[in-house]
This record gives structure tokens, sequence and C-alpha cells, in this order.
């Protein structure tokens, strides 16, 4: 009592803790050697400064993980449940939660969850989950990552989003529930690609998503916030599903990239976006029979209609081409326009592909 003192274990057996550790005094740290396997059956870890488990970690219970001074907490080799069983994993820190081996790979937790201080480092090729993925505080990918959920869980980024610093790293999200940005992503240090599945949806609730290239939306997007979405390096950005504003909102999408910018879904005909803008470089393809906004669209690189579209503004709006406007290579495609503003047609319309 009215000490914290730190405890190492060296041992190529188990080390298993059946017990509440630290609850009536903390440990300072807590650190496992790296042969071995560390088992905790235990609700809760408290220490003053790090937790370091050099070992394979298994959960044999719902578990929380707690500094109460910054310390870093730190999983080295993989962290699974129990065989057979799923167990949550809930890290509170000010400091850094890493994660260096395989999540839920031989055994998913049921779900993760870290606080909103400190940051997460994801130095792993997944991590797997029953359920949810709650990421409250700062990410950062220090490798190519795939977030994985097999029963519909949310995944969730409550904080900003990045490659760790002089990386640009990729992220794949698989899950059929909601994928949720609600911090910036890319803006420090950008991703390599954003790719999510078909299932689920994703809700896109920050001021911008920066890659170096290709963003890829395979499932249904919601935004719940005015977004830009930019790629560096000519990457494509793919809307393979719907795009709507969240129910009850109007928000706007801008798109910057040199590559190509595609809707292959409905474009606002649930909740319409307020406007919608594509920068002069590249070329939008347009793969759906109806884009709505309440105002503007404003298509300044080339455009190409791969379907018969109808563009449609609920409260006169201007839609304006600023560039050339052609049916998709070896098709004749139609469009509609309705809106009480201006149409301007700024290139040639039907000059390659009628």
């Amino acid at each position: 009592s009215g000490e914290t003192n730190s405890l190492l274990v060296n041992t190529a057996g188990a080390t298993t803790l059946n017990g509440l550790v630290g609850n009536t005094d903390r440990l300072s740290t807590l650190t496992t050697d790296a042969s071995g396997v560390t088992v905790i059956n235990s609700s809760s870890i408290l220490t003053t400064s790090h937790q370091t488990f050099n070992d394979a970690v298994k959960l044999d219970t719902n578990t929380t993980l707690d500094s109460n001074s910054n310390g870093n907490v730190t999983f080295n080799s993989s962290l699974d449940s129990v065989a057979g069983e799923t167990n949550s994993l809930l890290v509170n820190t000010g400091g850094a939660t890493t994660f260096d081996g395989l999540v839920g790979n031989t055994d998913r937790l049921s779900t993760l969850t870290t606080n909103a201080g400190g940051s997460t480092v994801i130095n792993t090729s997944s991590i797997k989950t029953v359920t949810d993925q709650t990421y409250n505080d700062a990410v950062k990918l220090d490798t190519n990552t795939t977030l994985d959920s097999n029963t519909n869980g949310n995944i969730t980024f409550n904080g900003t989003l990045d490659s760790t610093s002089a990386e640009t790293n990729s992220l794949l999200l698989n899950t059929g529930g909601t994928t949720t940005f609600n911090g910036l992503v890319g803006n420090t240090d950008r991703l390599s690609t954003v790719t999510t599945d078909a299932a689920g949806s994703t809700v896109i609730n920050t001021s911008s998503i920066k890659t170096v290239t290709d963003q890829t939306y395979n499932d249904a997007v919601k935004l719940d916030a005015n977004t830009t979405l930019d790629t560096s390096t000519s990457g494509d950005v793919t809307f393979n599903s719907t795009l709507d504003s969240v129910t009850g909102e109007t928000n706007s999408l801008q798109v910057n990239t040199s590559g190509t910018t595609t809707f292959n879904g409905l474009v606002g005909n649930t909740d319409r976006l307020s406007m919608l803008t594509t920068n002069a470089g590249g070329t939008t393809v347009i793969n759906t029979s109806s884009v709505k906004t309440v105002s503007d669209q404003t298509y300044n690189d080339a455009v190409k209609l791969d379907t018969d579209t109808t563009l449609d503004s609920s409260t006169s709006g201007n839609i304006t081409f600023n560039n050339s406007l052609d049916s998709a290579t070896g098709e004749t495609n139609s469009l509609l326009v309705n809106t009480s503003g201006a149409t301007t047609f700024n290139g040639l319309v039907g000059n390659t592909d009628r």
C-alpha cells in the first residue's frame, strides 16, 4: 500500500492472471518477455505507467487495460480470445496503444475499444472482431491494414486517422455494419488508399479524406458534413453504391483528383446533397440514372455519361459543365437536366462520343 512497483515476467510457459491486477494499489509497469503466452482472465489490469506484452496474449474474459499516467500499452505479438470464446478489450490510456501483431486472427475478440486520450498505432495487417471496433483516440496506420467485423459490427473512428509520419499506408474496412469517420482522415499524413466492402454503409462526418491514390466506397455512403475527398496522385474516387446526405441534412461534396471520379449508384435519391463539385483535373463518369442536389452541380473536369442520366436541382441551382461532355466510349447515352437555374455548357458536347 502506498507504493507503485513494477513486475517483469520471464518464462517460455504461460503467464496467467486470474485476479484483479493493481485494483487496490496500481503496479508501476507490467512487462512479459517474448516467449510463451499471457492469459488474461481478469476484468482489469491497472498500472501507473506502461503495460508491455511481448508474448502472445489470450483474453479469457472481457478485459480493461488501464494506465493513469499516459503509459503506453503495447502488444508486440498476437492478441486473441481464448479458443472457443469471444472476449472484449477496452484500453484506457493517455499514451500510445500499439498493436504490433495480428489481432483476432485465430480467435476473434468480441469488441475492441480505445479511450479518447492518447493514440492508437496499428502496425499489423489485420484486426478481427465479432462486433464493434471503436477508436476514440487518434489512429496511426504503421502498415497496410484490414479492419474486419464478421457480424455487422460498427467500425468507428472518433479521432483523426493518418498514416504514421513519412509513410503512406492503406486501409480496407470489411463489415456489414456502419463505418464512420468522425475525424480528419489523412490530413497530417495521407493514407495510400481507402476501401470499404460492399456490405453495410459508410458515414463521412469529417471535412476531408485525403489519400495518395484511390478511394473506393463499395457500400452506401452518407455525408454527415460538408466533405472534400482528395487524392494527390491521380487516384480514382469511386462510389459503387448510393451516395446521399444523412437523413434530414443536405451536405456538399467536392472531389479533387486528376484521376477518374465515378458514380455507379444513385446520388441524392433518398436525401439530396446540397452541392456537388469536381475539380478541373481528370474525368467524371456518371453511371447512374440520376444525380440530385438542392443547389449547384459543377463539373470542372471532362464528363462521360455511362448510362442515360438525369441531373436535378430542386432550388434553382446552376448546373455547369466547364469541360467536355460525352457518352462513354462506344455508347450513346441521354442527358436530361432539371433546374430552374442556369445550365451552362462551356466545353464541347458529344464531340468524341455523341
